[in-house]
């Protein structure tokens, strides 16, 4: 046993709840100054979870004032943020400026991740999928001894194992991160590849019949429900829900092209192509049945055969299964 007398337990789980009423001075100050990023009456300029802290400005000016105000919080409470280990972002890549903290010149980067999300341009976000692809291939292979390989477990216990722990890894940015058509044609390529090499089917048979008989999702039919889901959250709070209303707003008045893709705005655009235009925004689960419906494979018949065929799986009859399966994907 051991006495804490100063800071809060690493791990604990009332520490970041603790840490939160600690914090909370320091935004509160923060925001007082009035100065950095505003989204209608909504001052953003400083965004923290525990002692992960954005801060966001429009102007060089402000974000020296933003800087100061958290050194100076530091110093009074015997903290020090590390220069060294925070970053500058510009949005404008001809800007030259140096910002400095505690003296020291805080290095400038392309992009950063924040609690698990990208910000960054767009080369930087591409990369950031890219890799995390290439983390739910290693994911899927690590988990060969398990019996995810060929001759191995059912074709079912397979799909269900590669979307429990590996698909949904690539998932958590889906929300509000905008890809392009091409970026989501390769990721959807990489992951066909891969779960055809784990059930040993032919690189060329058709993925469609196959995924739907499995349950698995493409990864653009996730991207755009993702994107309902995070509508969802928004309007469940306030803040967000005012914020979003204002930039919603804001892009009212441009045509749908020249709206930046990057936005939100812009990526709800892009869903609606797949949803009824007689369904009210507010109806999640009807426009998430649409989403679905686009993606549905439709010939009961084989549909029925391929189930079947897979319903039917044993090990010592492993290749018979493929061979029939190879045959039924192959048209």
């Amino acid at each position: 046993m051991f006495r804490t007398t100063e800071g809060v337990k690493q791990g604990g789980v009332l520490s970041p709840y603790l840490f939160n009423f600690f914090m909370n001075e320091l935004l509160e100050s923060t925001l007082k100054l009035e100065v950095g990023a505003c989204l209608g009456l909504h001052n953003v300029s400083i965004l923290a979870y525990c002692d992960d802290i954005i801060l966001i400005s429009p102007l060089k000016s402000h974000m020296n004032i933003l800087i100061e105000q958290c050194t100076e919080y530091a110093d009074n409470w015997k903290l020090q943020f590390n220069p060294l280990k925070s970053n500058i972002y510009c949005s404008d890549y001809v800007n030259n400026e140096k910002f400095y903290m505690s003296g020291m010149e805080i290095p400038k980067t392309e992009g950063f991740v924040y609690l698990g999300l990208p910000i960054g341009n767009k080369k930087y976000i591409s990369e950031f999928f890219s890799n995390k692809m290439k983390r739910v291939e290693r994911a899927f292979y690590s988990l060969r001894g398990l019996g995810c390989k060929i001759a191995g477990l059912s074709p079912e216990k397979i799909s269900f194992i590669y979307k429990q722990y590996c698909q949904s890894i690539i998932k958590f940015g889906f929300e509000n991160l905008f890809l392009n058509s091409s970026k989501l044609r390769e990721l959807n390529v990489r992951q066909n590849i891969l779960v055809k090499s784990g059930l040993g089917l032919n690189y060329y048979c058709r993925t469609k019949p196959l995924f739907h008989a499995l349950k698995i999702e493409q990864l653009t039919q996730l991207y755009l429900k993702h994107k309902l889901f995070f509508l969802r959250q928004i309007y469940l709070n306030r803040l967000t829900r005012d914020v979003f209303g204002f930039l919603d707003g804001f892009y009212h008045y441009f045509k749908s092209d020249q709206i930046p893709k990057e936005t939100f705005t812009s990526q709800l655009l892009e869903v609606e192509k797949f949803i009824s235009e007689e369904v009210s925004i507010m109806n999640y689960k009807k426009m998430v049945d649409d989403i679905n419906n686009k993606f549905r494979f439709n010939d009961t018949e084989l549909n029925n055969e391929i189930k079947k065929c897979i319903d039917e799986y044993k090990i010592d009859e492993f290749y018979k299964m493929t061979k029939k399966l190879n045959f039924l994907l192959k048209y």
